[in-house]
């Protein structure tokens, strides 16, 4: 059997079996294989400068590669090459003979005595003399690696040493110790590449002193180097333990570090994110880089993509195919719930749609506000151009819940439609509801399919920037973002203009390009006297420094994790609402939510500033201003109708400052609190409010694994190519392989008249 030699990414060359081996098996010409150059800078230290070991009749060796070495190492020292003689070379009998092309005496005869129970071979004669006749040479490669060696200075020797620590990338500690053990020669190896390539250099196995139960491993450097690591297989254990190693590499070791399949696997292991279909060996290259800080060969990240990107697709194809049944048994457990997928004809996987638990019941005890959150799903979620699309609700202590959640193919208004008609089939009520979210032309073809629906959409604050940065082809500053925010929260027309104003001297251009935008579509005075928005001025309907929303973390998942990920978000935030309902409704001293009450606490200060004129103390009528504002304006409060002629009150359902300091004058004239601040503001940010909604609602249940059932006719849909052709601008394929007729650019033509004269 002939040494099998792995690939070079492996960094390691297998011994050769002893057991097994027939003389037949070996090529007369496997002597001089051996001393080539392995295509990575080591090439075999010649034997012709070791001693020659003695060569003797009755001499045994555990194995053939013993014998072998042997002879090969004595003829090297007479400056002589041998051969296996292939007449001779049957059964369990073979000879060495010279290489010489005329007659040479030179014959060790070797025989192995017991084929079937051990590989010990034993020299049964042997002729050392070559003859005067003899003209054999020495290997080239051995001679002049012999020379370079004699002129360069002697490798230290390989002493012991005490235990020698390195420190990985990632902040881990590497010790290496005499008589340390490792369960198996694949766990050896591991650790000793590892602690190589955290000194920033590589290892690999010295053929020639490794054999048997031994293995050494030495450094990779061409130049002399002191790095070596012996061990030995302990019997009958099997464990592998190191005998003696010298750590340090000296100063004349040019190794460089090599990552091998193997560590590339285990650093993208250490990814948040899994591999994903879409992943490219440039991107495992540039991933190695940042976590290890060391480069990897393209072959090797070639091979390890490869990898990846089938245990990816593995993982993908799994959920998928229980996509089916967890929507299923979630919609079982969960009464209210509501879920459809769908698949084409092939069986990949196109759209799914899911309702949450008591949506309905939220839409009673929320604010009457809604938002639609669209995210395109990321690379790692292995969905390529795939949506996310959230219909989302805020509660009264400004926590926003997921009302339904789709997963669409592609952003179009056949997708919006789809996704909206589910809601709408699914009892959701959008009449008289504000919807928040970006006003596209997806959006508005799917609002206009769906007239029953009574669609009322408001532009997202949000999307309106990014749409303006898309258009400046710039990003914009934070102070730019905080006027157009307060634009959208100007109270009156006059306000609005004046911000509009003070951005155009920050920012002409996106100025000018927010006038062309219709106000009626976006700013909240124009809203004013129809519906209240309770502040929202994004579709997460929440302020923009809050934590990352829902559909920014699932869009990193596969279809299964998707869904799941909301089901468990469900279950949990439910469990907890309803803990903090049933202890605000113990406590009698709460009357307002926690967010009220927060909210309340900074107007009290505007309040106090305030001025107040009473006009009725039955009713509670005032009149109350703010000196500090730049224009003074009075306002009309009326306690008993919980009334103010600011706009505060409408949009944010909310007492005012302007009621805050009208009661406060009316309690303290009448030296007793008879206007209540609790009762001023919505009944929906009351305590006993959130504690109807919570208390008595039932728990969210999700499925079991092992309660969800695969269906084997669903499949994946592979990634495509991410070639882009520059002709038709379409994603598949180049300009090469492009059947689209367009028409070429002139500068294309001028190019293809140009080679067209060169023929010529």
């Amino acid at each position: 059997m002939k040494l099998r030699q792995q690939h070079a990414s492996d960094e390691d060359y297998e011994e050769e079996e002893a057991d097994g081996v027939t003389p037949m098996e070996e090529d007369e010409d496997d002597d001089e294989n051996e001393d080539e150059d392995d295509g990575n800078g080591y090439a075999p230290p010649p034997l012709l400068l070791q001693p020659p070991p003695p060569l003797a009749a009755g001499q045994s060796f555990a194995n053939r590669k013993l014998v072998r070495q042997a002879v090969r190492a004595f003829a090297a020292s007479q400056h002589k090459s041998v051969r296996i003689h292939q007449p001779t070379n049957a059964g369990s009998t073979f000879a060495f003979v010279c290489k010489s092309p005329t007659p040479c005496a030179f014959e060790v005869k070797v025989r192995r005595p017991n084929r079937r129970t051990s590989s010990v071979h034993v020299i049964t004669a042997l002729e050392t003399a070559h003859g005067p006749a003899c003209t054999g040479k020495p290997l080239k490669r051995l001679a002049a690696a012999a020379a370079a060696a004699a002129a360069a200075p002697r490798r230290a020797p390989r002493a012991s040493a005490g235990p020698a620590s390195v420190t990985l990338h990632d902040g881990s500690t590497l010790t290496l110790f005499e008589r340390q053990e490792f369960r198996s020669r694949e766990e050896l190896k591991d650790f000793v590449h590892d602690f190589a390539l955290a000194q920033g250099k590589r290892a690999r196995v010295d053929r020639t002193a490794s054999g048997g139960n031994n293995t050494t491993f030495i450094c990779t450097s061409r130049t002399p180097c002191s790095f070596t690591v012996r061990t030995l297989r302990v019997k009958p254990s099997g464990r592998h333990c190191v005998r003696s190693f010298v750590a340090a590499h000296g100063p004349e070791c040019s190794g460089k570090p090599a990552v091998t399949k193997r560590q590339v696997l285990q650093q993208m292991a250490k990814l948040e994110t899994g591999p994903t279909l879409a992943l490219s060996g440039a991107d495992v290259q540039a991933m190695v880089k940042t976590l290890q800080g060391v480069d990897v060969s393209a072959r090797v990240a070639s091979d390890a993509r490869v990898e990846l990107v089938g245990r990816a697709l593995k993982d993908a194809l799994a959920g998928v195919q229980k996509l089916e049944s967890l929507l299923a048994r979630f919609e079982a457990l969960n009464p209210s719930a509501r879920a459809q997928a769908e698949f084409d004809a092939k069986g990949e996987f196109t759209r799914a749609f899911l309702l949450l638990p008591h949506a309905a019941r939220l839409q009673r005890h929320c604010p009457r506000v809604l938002g639609l959150v669209e995210r395109a799903m990321r690379p790692a979620s292995n969905l390529v151009d795939s949506m996310l699309l959230e219909l989302v609700v805020r509660d009264s202590n400004n926590c926003a819940h997921t009302l339904a959640v789709g997963l669409v193919d592609a952003r179009s208004h056949e997708s919006y439609t789809w996704f909206l008609g589910c809601c709408v089939a699914h009892g959701v009520a959008f009449s008289a509801t504000p919807l928040v979210c970006d006003r596209n032309s997806a959006v508005l073809h799917a609002v206009e399919a769906l007239p029953a629906a009574q669609f009322t959409l408001v532009q997202c604050t949000a999307s309106l920037l990014a749409n303006l940065e898309s258009r400046l082809q710039q990003e914009l500053p934070d102070a730019v973002c905080e006027l157009v925010r307060r634009a959208q929260d100007a109270d009156s027309e006059a306000e609005f203009r004046s911000v509009l104003a003070a951005l155009s001297a920050v920012h002409a251009a996106a100025a000018d390009e927010l006038r062309a935008v219709d106000p009626n579509t976006w700013a909240k005075h124009c809203f004013l006297g129809r519906f209240p928005l309770f502040g929202c001025q994004s579709a997460a309907l929440v302020a923009p420094d809050a934590p990352p929303a829902a559909a920014t973390i699932a869009c990193e998942f596969g279809p299964f994790e998707f869904f799941q990920s909301y089901m468990e978000r469900c279950m949990k935030t439910w469990y907890e609402c309803k803990r903090t309902a049933r202890a605000w409704a113990a406590d009698p001293q709460r009357a307002l939510t926690a967010f009220a009450e927060t909210a309340l606490v900074a107007l009290e200060q505007d309040a106090r500033a305030c001025r107040v004129v009473p006009s009725d103390e039955d009713r509670g009528v005032a009149y109350v201003w703010d000196p500090r504002a730049p224009v003074l304006k009075k306002r009309r409060v009326m306690l008993s109708a919980g009334s103010c002629s600011c706009p505060a009150l409408e949009q944010l359902a909310l007492p005012c400052a302007h009621l805050l300091a009208a009661a406060h004058y009316f309690n303290a004239d009448a030296g007793a609190p008879r206007w209540s601040v609790a009762q001023l503001g919505h009944a929906v940010y009351t305590a006993q409010s959130y504690a109807e909604l919570f208390s008595d609602a039932s728990p969210v249940e999700i499925p079991l694994e092992e309660e969800l059932a695969r269906n084997p006719r669903v499949q994946v849909a592979p990634a495509g190519s991410s070639n882009r052709c520059s002709l038709c601008h379409e994603i598949g394929h180049n300009r090469r392989r492009c059947t689209q007729d367009v028409a070429l650019a002139p500068q294309l033509l001028h190019d293809a008249a140009g080679a067209a004269v060169a023929q010529i």
